[in-house]
């Protein structure tokens, strides 16, 4: 993938949407951006949050297992959403979650929006899941 310059408040270097980026594919975030709030899919809150697994997640450790398990598991939690009658609250909810994330992500605090990328995945999964939340990637 072909990545722009580098951001001088992140340290992220700043990208476009990848072809994998241009469905939801069952991503519960890109589902509250694009399908709920009718954003585009190379939106602001998509391209940070998208900069910080491919630049942050992806090079810490346990953070391709737990990409795993979210591409695993999201497609499910997105489906369980949408069968909820205020399923327009939860992608809310969602969408102002990762508008904060995305807002760490810019000032540089990269550690603090995976911890809470991670344990916003942990609470959904335990919610509309009920099973075990972290699959052996947590505390890695």
């Amino acid at each position: 993938m072909a990545l722009g310059p580098m951001s001088a408040k992140t340290g992220l270097e700043t990208s476009t949407a990848t072809t994998e980026d241009k469905s939801s594919g069952g991503c519960f975030l890109t589902t509250a951006c694009v399908e709920y709030a009718g954003l585009p899919d190379n939106c602001w809150e998509l391209q940070t949050i998208r900069r910080l697994r491919d630049e942050y997640i992806r090079k810490q450790p346990g953070g391709n297992p737990f990409l795993a398990d979210y591409y695993s598991t999201a497609p499910a939690i997105v489906a369980a959403i949408r069968s909820q009658r205020d399923n327009d609250k939860v992608f809310d909810a969602l969408l102002q979650r990762a508008r904060a994330v995305a807002r760490m992500i810019d000032s540089g605090q990269l550690e603090e929006a995976f911890a809470q990328c991670r344990d916003q995945f942990v609470r959904l999964k335990l919610r509309y899941l009920e099973r075990h939340a972290t699959d052996g990637w947590l505390g890695q």
